[in-house]
């Protein structure tokens, strides 16, 4: 029986559970290539030798009877290429880096392997903590991946719970104590219950980190750290996220001695999407609500139906005065923190259905708003990372002839170089003033350099 260094042992595991079709064993290496060719599927990670072959339907998975019903009754033709290629790593036990865009399917691709996972390990005795966890950013992403979960899990008797902050901690409490396979939780709140003792993690086994990407730019890495500590030695990891940073890549090398990764499409790092017309306005910061002003009354006059519109600002201050000041001659809403889960609820609600077609948000609100026409950076955010984390997540590719506005002031001068270089790299037009501001700012940053290195000799 598997011990760690304090001399606690654990229940054995049992993490290759995957059972490879006949007509997908037998496919040849070119069949194979092809298929990833087509679905822009890239395998990369030092754990990439002797990838399983990626299944082509659902009738080449081997997943229980119920929940193979439950997925037909969902309706869906065939797996997106993140659950072709994820399901036979994720059954296998691997550990798992996958990177898609939004609307690639990456939920179900971990979902089902954890039920699948769940089902054969021996039955929770009493104490015992969740089997599975899946750790997301924020309470709504939680609320949603739980529904999905229970859609599947529910036929095959298992219980689920969701642990987010914001709401009422004792029901959560309550909920905890008999016992539940899998746990859905913000990693704040998960702590939590974790130091108080609610909760343990002696029995997971299978740990989903989605959102990766999100919940590093939210400043989450110190408690992602702390939970990967009290994780068990030999659990199964899977990190899903639609881009690729540096900071990401540290986390998964640090938490994860040997995993796969999967790649659909291109990665998102610092390159920009082609599919998005970004416009780049340089303004002084005095200037940003009367650009503002100019920017949606020429949206408005171009189409008496302009589509729906994110207007991205940092501070929840600044969200509620631009609501204010929008709404004086259009209706709009306001997104943040400060605001309640029902009110966030209901005007995302409202929003999806068209009672109004402008969201004024901090990011909190790019996690869960539907495709839009039109984003606005009012504020734009620390990192151009940030900022294309915001096309993506709120669909802007997915819609037709979409367009990003962003301000950029003085106060943005350490984004200028980036910013333009992503710009140049997602072949969009460049406005001569960033060009110019970014060359000026290497100016000055050389100078800076240069006179360190003079004050350091003398």
């Amino acid at each position: 029986m598997l011990q760690d260094k304090t001399g606690q042992k654990f229940v054995p595991l049992k993490s290759d559970i995957y059972q490879e079709h006949l007509i997908v064993k037998r496919r040849s290496p070119r069949e194979v290539e092809m298929f990833r060719l087509r679905n822009e599927i890239t395998i990369g990670g030092n754990g990439s030798q002797e990838v399983p072959n990626p299944i082509q339907s659902f009738d080449e998975v081997s997943f229980d009877g119920l929940i193979s019903r439950a997925l037909n009754r969902q309706g869906y033709a065939n797996p997106t290429p993140i659950q072709a290629q994820g399901w036979p790593l994720a059954l296998s036990g691997r550990n798992v880096v996958g990177i898609a865009s939004a609307g690639s399917g990456k939920k179900l691709a971990y979902i089902l392997p954890a039920i699948e996972h769940v089902s054969a390990q021996l039955p929770l005795e009493r104490g015992d903590g969740p089997i599975a966890v899946v750790l997301v950013a924020t309470r709504e992403s939680a609320q949603e991946i739980q529904k999905e979960i229970f859609a599947y899990s529910n036929p095959c008797r298992l219980r689920s719970i969701c642990l987010f902050g914001g709401s009422y901690r004792n029901i959560q409490t309550e909920l905890t104590t008999p016992g539940y396979e899998v746990v859905v939780a913000t990693p704040g709140r998960l702590l939590d219950f974790l130091c108080e003792r609610r909760v343990n993690l002696n029995r997971c086994t299978y740990l989903v980190v989605d959102e990766a990407d999100v919940m590093l730019d939210m400043g989450f890495e110190p408690q992602l750290n702390r939970v990967f500590e009290k994780t068990r030695p030999d659990s199964q990891i899977l990190m899903w996220s639609s881009t690729w940073p540096r900071i990401l890549e540290r986390l998964a090398t640090k938490n994860m001695p040997r995993f796969t990764q999967i790649n659909v499409g291109a990665i998102v790092s610092n390159a920009g999407n082609e599919d998005v017309i970004q416009v780049v306005d340089i303004v002084k910061e005095e200037e940003k609500l009367l650009k503002l002003k100019e920017l949606l009354t020429e949206i408005y006059d171009t189409s008496d139906h302009p589509g729906k519109i994110v207007v991205f600002a940092e501070r929840k201050s600044c969200v509620e005065t631009l609501n204010a000041f929008i709404g004086s001659f259009v209706r709009c809403e306001s997104i943040h923190g400060d605001k309640s889960q029902a009110d966030r609820e209901q005007l995302l609600r409202d929003f999806r259905k068209g009672a109004y077609n402008i969201l004024v948000a901090t990011d909190i609100a790019s996690l869960n708003v539907p495709s839009v026409k039109y984003m606005i950076n009012y504020d734009f955010p620390n990192t151009v990372e940030s900022y294309l984390l915001r096309i993506e997540r709120t669909g802007l590719a997915l819609t037709p002839n979409s367009k990003s506005f962003t301000f950029l002031t003085n106060l943005n001068e350490k984004q200028f170089r980036p910013m333009l270089k992503m710009l140049k790299d997602a072949n969009q037009p460049i406005n001569p003033d960033l060009q110019r501001l970014s060359t000026e700012a290497d100016s000055r940053s050389k100078k800076r350099r240069a006179n360190r290195r003079g004050q350091s000799k003398s």
